[in-house]
């Protein structure tokens, strides 16, 4: 019989008499006696045991799978591990340099950030960022895709480097030509479900937020995001002058509006924007934002206006 206590220690019972065996850095949460073997599991490891409490085996969480460990078991040659966030992990037991996600047809984790669904089936994504805007800690989720009743998984390795994905835009003209924001390292473009072009400070009007004391400090945080009638897509930027930005596919075009006139210092005075509504019938945009309430833009006729809905006398109650 083998039991553990709240000391992350292991102990051997045999008629009556207790042996220590062994201490772990985290408390075990699962112990198990398989093939003549000790399968010991904690948060972040799992330990395998010979008869003799030889180590055979001790697997760790790694930078493609940051997850919490559950529970494990094994057979003569792998390893099966339960997860929090990707269901089960297969391994070999003498080379678990690599796993292999174990779950049924589904999307790639259960904390989904962003659903958007059309006629070309429902995009899933993971983000995140918090309820004040912060990335931290970043996330290094693929994205999912769930089209003719089967789910489509594609993994962060596959998706230029773009983290903490987001909010969804699919091209009202083209079905299979999707825009998902990254709120960190600038826009994925998706055409037939295949990555094809990641658009950051380098190659579009896209810009990164700039630190006073460090400005090499790269952050592009694009948060909200939609098109309009004439198949512009316009998305928002947080912590920069020039928030909001339109991008025309067909002639690769950039176009920036400033919101100095509302908001001075993009840095302090406002955290982020969340949601971005483009009004169908006259192409007015509407912004969700933390500091400044709803922030209606117009940028027809040339001379762009734009306006904060933020008092109680504008109907827009304040908590």
């Amino acid at each position: 019989l083998y039991a553990t206590n709240e000391n992350k220690k292991i102990f051997q019972i045999i008629n009556n008499n207790t042996n220590e065996l062994f201490t772990y850095s985290n408390t075990p949460l699962d112990l198990r006696s398989v093939e003549e073997g000790l399968v010991v599991t904690t948060q972040n490891e799992v330990f395998i045991y010979d008869i003799a409490f030889n180590l055979i085996s001790n697997i760790s969480v790694n930078e493609d799978f940051d997850t919490l460990f559950n529970v494990a078991t094994i057979d003569k040659e792998n390893i099966y591990i339960g997860t929090e966030l990707f269901g089960i992990l297969k391994s070999e037991i003498n080379n678990s340099s690599t796993f292999q996600e174990i779950h049924p047809d589904g999307p790639l984790l259960n904390t989904t950030f962003s659903v958007e669904a059309m006629s070309n089936g429902v995009w899933v994504t993971f983000g995140d960022y918090t309820n004040r805007y912060n990335p931290s800690p970043v996330r290094k989720y693929g994205i999912s895709h769930l089209m003719n009743d089967q789910w489509e998984n594609t993994p962060f390795d596959s998706l230029f480097g773009l983290r903490n994905l987001n909010n969804i835009s699919i091209n009202p003209f083209d079905k299979e030509h999707v825009f998902i924001n990254s709120f960190q390292d600038g826009l994925l473009e998706i055409i037939d479900n295949q990555p094809v072009m990641r658009y950051d400070q380098t190659n579009s009007g896209l810009e990164s937020l700039i630190l006073p004391n460090s400005p090499d400090f790269i952050s592009l945080r694009l948060s909200g995001s939609a098109f309009d009638e004439e198949g512009l897509l316009w998305t928002t930027t947080c912590l920069i002058a020039k928030p909001l930005k339109s991008f025309n596919p067909v002639t690769n075009s950039w176009k920036s509006y400033d919101f100095t006139s509302l908001i001075q210092d993009p840095i302090n005075e406002n955290l982020g924007f969340s949601d971005l509504i483009i009004d169908k019938g006259n192409g007015l945009k509407w912004i969700g934002s933390f500091n400044y309430g709803l922030i209606g833009f117009d940028e027809n006729n040339g001379n762009p206006k734009i306006k904060s809905i933020s008092s109680e006398e504008e109907n827009f109650p304040f908590y």
